[in-house]
């Protein structure tokens, strides 16, 4: 009870670092605060008290066990050693299964960090800044749509601003919009047979901002306004998927199935990741602002200047155009779409530490029943060395046997790590549940730190002195 007293404490200190790590990965646009992760006393309460049952549980059972001693096993020699070494043995297996386990599928999430970063977006997010509007909050009275113009007008004219846009969806930051399209010469037999694509509203001066080229026709522009007839930008994808032949511009199609508006492709984008980094190309529609009303839009500057510069001078401009918004948050778009990552760097960051941990656990329980199992074998030893065995052949004795023990953990815990990374391959980009570099990296690590824990015991049996052992007791 006292060991396990002591360990919780440790393990609540470590739990409150890990917390504030896991507060500083997460972006502000993720709408989780410092509170998020702060320690809850019914979650501490809990794990205390499960930790001291534990420590009581478990140490009850030797205790009974040596209270009541069988006494005939014990006088005919048989206090049951082989059964307790082998339960030992299972232990070191377990952990060292776990170990794998955790450690495999944390350098899996790590890679796969570094694949999504290393992507080319399709974009370039770097020099970027996203301001979140709500205009939904100034009521229904508002004419969101001068408002908007307004803005935009004004932060294009901000020294250092290059360009200047609006969107409703960033990419890459967690948020999608998804709807159905009938194109032009097709026919469904029914809604759910229609194509699905994604979609952005934008205003002008979206592709040049976001340097996305134009493979053919034309950005939208003033004249694609209200009273004009409705049009869209396709990507390529959608291009490709629309019409076999890809010759979609000045193509029609159905905005939002047969029955919506007759809508004109009047230009095919490059490619641009949507939802995930290094996604599949997804068919992607944008619509302009002018002809798809929203309140919620995103203002987009390609800007020279530190975001507190811009932060200043685009609160100024809110404030004098619209005084009842308050202040909304002005970012690096590289900050927005690090939410999409959010979900691997959390992975690896408590996979990683829960495997760290293991990897402890494994070391100081590989050592210890090493250490257990030569002081209990050291008669046996002593006979061994008596008989002619040498000091290495009693060392790859020890080996072999901790060997036998890690290597069928090992086995199992990489065969629990393909089926939990196949599982994840959802959310991994880049790496493949068998990935040869991680696997043989993590078996390697924990060959090494078993060896290294089982060297020490190995080396005292094997300068045991064949009288003292055979003497002891």
């Amino acid at each position: 009870m006292l060991l396990s007293a002591l360990g919780s404490v440790l393990g609540l200190a470590a739990a409150l670092g890990l917390t504030r790590v896991l507060s500083s990965l997460v972006p502000a646009e993720a709408g989780l605060d410092a509170t998020f992760f702060a320690a809850d006393h019914r979650v501490l309460l809990f794990t205390g008290v499960l930790c001291l049952m534990t420590a009581f549980l478990f140490g009850m059972v030797p205790a009974i066990h040596s209270a009541s001693p069988n006494l005939v096993s014990l006088l005919k020699g048989d206090d049951g050693v082989t059964r307790r070494r082998r339960r030992r043995g299972t232990l070191v297996a377990v952990q060292s299964a776990l170990c794998v386990l955790l450690l495999a599928v944390a350098l899996l999430f790590a890679r796969s960090l570094a694949s999504m970063r290393g992507v080319d977006p399709g974009f370039r997010a770097d020099g970027v800044v996203d301001v979140n509007l709500d205009l939904g909050l100034l009521g229904p009275t508002v004419d969101k749509q001068r408002v908007f113009g307004r803005l935009l007008e004004r932060a294009s004219a901000l020294p250092g601003v290059d360009d200047a846009t609006l969107t409703a969806v960033v990419p890459l930051s967690g948020s999608n919009m998804e709807t159905r399209i009938a194109p032009e010469g097709a026919t469904f037999a029914r809604r759910r047979d229609e194509p699905s694509v994604y979609f952005h509203v934008i205003a002008p001066k979206y592709f040049e901002t976001m340097r996305i080229p134009l493979q053919r026709g034309r950005e939208f522009g003033v004249a694609d306004d209200s009273g004009s007839a409705p049009v869209a930008i396709i990507s390529a994808t959608a291009a490709r998927r629309l019409w076999q032949d890809g010759s979609a511009l000045g193509k029609h199609f159905r905005w939002g199935g047969a029955d919506g508006p007759n809508v004109q492709v009047v230009g095919i984008a490059n490619d641009a990741a949507y939802v995930t980094p290094g996604e599949t190309p997804k068919a992607v529609v944008y619509m302009p602002l002018a002809q798809e009303r929203r309140s919620e839009m995103t203002l987009q500057l390609r800007t020279s200047s530190d975001v507190g510069t811009v932060r200043r001078a685009v609160w100024d401009i809110l404030h004098q155009e619209t005084p009842a918004l308050p202040p909304p948050p002005v970012v690096r778009m590289s900050e927005d779409m690090g939410i999409t990552l959010l979900p691997v760097k959390l992975g690896a960051a408590l996979l990683g530490a829960f495997g760290l941990v293991a990897l402890t656990l494994a070391a100081a329980g590989i050592y210890g029943v090493a250490a257990y199992s030569v002081a209990r074998r050291t008669r046996e030893i002593g006979v061994r060395a008596a008989l002619g065995a040498t000091r290495v052949q009693l060392v790859n004795m020890v080996l072999w046997e901790s060997a036998r023990r890690v290597g069928a953990g090992v086995a199992i815990g990489v065969l629990l790590t393909i089926g939990l990374a196949t599982a994840l391959s959802r959310i991994l980009y880049g790496v493949h549940p068998l990935d040869a570099v991680v696997l043989f990296g993590v078996v390697t690590m924990i060959g090494v730190i078993a060896l290294l824990a089982t060297l020490g015991p190995a080396r005292r049996a094997a300068r045991a002195d064949p009288v003292t052992a055979i003497r002891s007791e």
